[in-house]
Parts: structure tokens; sequence; C-alpha cells
């Protein structure tokens, strides 16, 4: 079988270079590669990539909880010469997608950070209405297995700081001594204790860094990096996330 393969690779790879050698399909191609034929081809094979993702990813151990910094909405719309509340609108409506695909895996909780304390200065009164316009209740309404989180105005250290002030406040009152304070009283105390901890966080456009997001939870999260804007993030996207995740030896403290 393997010498099989081989030969006719080979055999392939001989009548290519010989169309290419004497030009039989340059013209050919000029026309075939802007025609619907080359895109539909492209489509399925690209299909039939993620099917073959979704079934190896599925066999292995999936997250549980997946984080996803949504980054890249202006500069997708920069990229395309739209405005600004054009990219914010495309970005709604990967958001619904992606919730989708999670929900398809399984996965029982799914996180987004859509806008940081921080950045509440810095975006026109407009973009900010773009922002928060995010209904997902309807989308979600069927499913009792299922948590999603939507940060909006949030900021990891602003919480931290919200739980600290809580634990000392009940310590001044007696209610707390010294030895109860510990790692577990602290995230009891944080917006999303009901949840567990973020097993994979994702980030678009191509930024390194987490961004003031969930800084007490994902201290032990794998972390994936990706150079795609938001607006263009895709289910293989989404898919390479979680199969490199589950290629990687989670470590706690090491």
């Amino acid at each position: 079988m393997g010498r099989g393969r081989k030969s006719a690779g080979r055999l392939i790879d001989n009548i290519a270079k010989g169309l290419l050698r004497f030009r039989i399909i340059s013209v050919p191609a000029k026309l075939i590669s802007n025609s619907w034929l080359a895109w539909s081809f492209v489509s399925r094979l690209d299909r039939v990539r993620v099917k073959r993702q979704r079934g190896r990813i599925s066999s292995g151990e999936l997250p549980k909880h997946v984080s996803i910094i949504m980054d890249g909405n202006r500069r997708f719309a920069l990229s395309l010469s739209l405005g600004t509340e054009m990219g914010h609108a495309h970005g709604k409506e990967k958001l619904k997608e992606v919730m989708d695909w999670v929900l398809d895996l399984g996965i029982p909780y799914l996180t987004v950070y859509a806008l940081s304390t921080e950045n509440l200065s810095s975006r026109e009164e407009d973009e900010l209405e773009a922002l928060y316009d995010r209904n997902a209740e309807d989308r979600t309404a069927g499913y009792s297995n299922f948590t999603f989180t939507v940060c909006l105005a949030y900021g990891g250290r602003e919480e931290i700081v919200d739980a600290v002030k809580g634990i000392a406040s009940d310590h001044a009152t007696g209610e707390l001594s010294l030895d109860q304070i510990d790692t577990n009283e602290i995230s009891s105390r944080l917006y999303d204790a009901e949840i567990p901890d973020p097993d994979l966080v994702i980030r678009t456009s191509g930024e390194e860094r987490v961004s003031n997001f969930l800084l007490w939870q994902i201290a032990y999260s794998e972390l994936y990096f990706t150079d795609v804007h938001w607006p263009s993030f895709s289910k293989a996207v989404l898919y390479e996330a979680i199969e490199t995740y589950q290629k990687r030896r989670r470590r706690y403290g090491g």
C-alpha cells in the first residue's frame, strides 16, 4: 500500500511538472482560479478538513470551559474599508456562530471578553452601544446544561480587589478568621464563582497578552493565540485551538 501511494504521488508530480513546463495549463489556470468551480473545490476541501478535525478532537478530552478574548473587530473593518460599527456587527454574528459550534461539541461553559474597563473611556458612544447590543438569552434558552458568560466593562484586577475588600470587611467584623483566608475563599468571592476556571483561553487578532481578563481564574489555563481577526474566526481555527490544547500536557504549579 505504501509503495503504491508513493508511485502514484510521483506520477502525479511528473504529470504536473510536464504540464507546467510546456505551459499547457497556464492559461486555463488563470481562468479557473477565479471561477465558481475553483471556489467550490476549495470550499469542499475545507469542509472535509474541518470534518476530520472535529472527528479528531471529539475522540479526545474536550475542555469543559473555553474563554475567548474577541479582538480585532475594528482592524477587520479597517482592512475592508468599512465603518467601525460594521466590524462590530460582523463580530456579533460571529459570536452567534461560535456559540453554535461550542454547543455542537457539548462544551458546557463559554466565556467571552467583549470590553474591558480600560476601553470604556476610549470608545465612542455609538461604538459602545454596538458592543452592548449582545442578546444571547434566546439562543441559549433551550440549553439547561450550557452556561454562556459575556464580560462587558470588566477588569480582572478590579474583580480581585472587590473580592479582597469583601474578605477584609468580614475579617474586620470577626466573621472570617485569618486562618480561613486562602485561595478557595478568594475564588468563592469572584464574579463567576459558580463556574469552573477556564481550561482554554483563545485570543484573536495577533495580540499575545491576556489584557486584564480573568487574571485569577486563568492561572493554569492553556493559552492559544491566533492572528485571525474575530469576525474572520472560523470553525477550523476553533478546532485547531482545541486540538493544540489536547496535545499539551497540562501542569499545575510546574
